[in-house]
């Protein structure tokens, strides 16, 4: 094995980390992201968004006592972070997860070529793919109360695999949504159709989860406009009225999302109207220009 070079590792920008491990932040000012805590160690109900975000600096922390009594610290770098996401106290095996993860920070910097897939920034790093799944699960039912209630109907539910889960697992008694990759079944991502709790998250997606795929895109036309939205719900709405999109399954845009995306060549962004959609808005414009028409607007049911 190579040995690993952890003053390389830990520039690996950290929300391309958070992005691997599929954690929604929203941005708090120019140089910091929020979220609420993602680590195992995270008990506390003080404040839905205590896990905070340096970009600048590369660093996390999490200002709740839950945290630091459990694991000793209350912050670190990007191999302290995985670390704890992935269970483990020895910074080697935290290390070479991210060595895995991003290869090209195994290498020297002089011997980096800039090509596809290497980081330049903070966004320009293409993960690795997700696995397809074993399994498919049973029983779901797109006949629930939770998906009628957004107007979407059993019809358009059962052509995408949503559904009621009411086995036993993670997803366990959530609507469950099929992530496609490449034709395969990679994973499912639940939404809760009971009380959102810190025990009990209002989205839940399985540990490992690559953010490399949009809901939906798996079934869109690249010589048609597509609508990029944040939520699944909102893919199944459009449908209903004859109009393709795809879900970034959040307001933020992975570099791995970016690359499916380039076969379009006419982009509209209608995230949601709130302050992180409008500020997601403003900043993916940016990004797509140049590749992509785009069109801005906002999602409203």
């Amino acid at each position: 094995m190579n040995k690993i070079d952890f003053s390389r590792l830990k520039e690996i920008p950290i929300d391309a980390v958070l992005g691997h491990y599929g954690i929604q932040t929203r941005k708090r000012n120019g140089a910091y992201l929020v979220a609420p805590c993602p680590l195992p160690s995270h008990t506390s109900k003080d404040s839905a968004y205590s896990f905070a975000v340096n970009i600048e600096k590369n660093l996390w922390t999490c200002h709740s006592d839950s945290c630091k009594k459990a694991s000793g610290m209350k912050g670190g770098d990007v191999i302290d972070l995985v670390c704890l996401l992935e269970g483990t106290r020895l910074p080697m095996d935290g290390a070479r997860k991210l060595a895995d993860l991003f290869p090209q920070y195994e290498k020297p910097a002089h011997s980096q070529s800039g090509g596809a897939g290497e980081f330049h920034g903070n966004h320009t790093a293409v993960p690795e793919k997700n696995k397809p799944l074993a399994f498919t699960l049973k029983d779901v039912n797109p006949h629930h109360e939770e998906i009628q209630r957004r107007k979407i109907t059993e019809e358009t539910a059962r052509s995408f695999g949503v559904g009621f889960f009411p086995g036993k697992g993670s997803m366990a008694n959530r609507v469950v949504f099929p992530i496609h990759e490449d034709g395969a079944l990679v994973a499912y991502i639940g939404r809760t159709c009971g009380d959102i709790t810190p025990d009990n998250p209002k989205w839940k997606v399985p540990a490992g989860f690559i953010k490399s795929m949009l809901f939906g895109l798996d079934r869109c036309d690249p010589s048609k406009p597509l609508v990029i939205v944040e939520s699944p719900w909102a893919v199944m709405w459009l449908s209903q009225h004859n109009i393709q999109a795809a879900a970034l399954l959040g307001c933020e845009m992975t570099a791995a999302q970016e690359k499916v995306l380039e076969p379009f060549a006419t982009i509209q962004l209608a995230l949601d109207n709130d302050e992180p959609g409008r500020v997601a808005t403003e900043k993916l414009a940016e990004r797509l220009r140049g590749k992509h028409r785009v069109i801005k607007a906002f999602f409203r049911e």
